[in-house]
């Protein structure tokens, strides 16, 4: 009894995140731009007309028409966007390239020669005078 009451809940809980997450808003006609969401993408509406803007604000150029400094700065807003799609390809390609590739093994060091068991070693004797030593005649 309490397993079905679960899933019952849990079931009208998901509805309503759905039905929640959806939007049928439309904004009035206006000369101003207005932002409204419409199948997961912005789109800007004005004087009634739908701009939609895209992933790269690729139609913000079109609603703005006519306005020498708006135009600029959506130009400007739209190669960012791009800019940012280019890296952040390459960040995911950096990524997948770094997980995928099989990791390089260590080098391992040359072995060295074993210790001979003729005791410690002494320096070779050196044939120049240390400073301050005396020099026999």
């Amino acid at each position: 009894m309490t397993s079905s009451r679960t899933s019952i809940l849990a079931g009208l809980l998901s509805l309503q995140c759905v039905a929640g997450c959806s939007s049928s808003y439309r904004p009035l006609n206006s000369p101003r731009i207005a932002v409204a969401m419409e199948g997961g993408e912005p789109v800007l509406y004005k004087n009634g007309r739908a701009y939609p803007a895209g992933a790269a604000f690729g139609g913000v150029e079109e609603a703005v028409q006519g306005n020498p400094r708006a135009e600029s700065e959506a130009r400007t807003a739209h190669g960012l966007m791009v800019g940012s799609w280019v890296c952040m390809g390459t960040a995911i390609g950096g990524l997948v390239s770094g997980v995928a590739l099989p990791p390089v093994p260590p080098t391992q060091e040359p072995e060295q020669a074993p210790p001979s068991n003729a005791g410690p070693t002494e320096p070779p004797p050196t044939t120049e005078a240390s400073p301050g030593a005396s020099v026999p005649e």
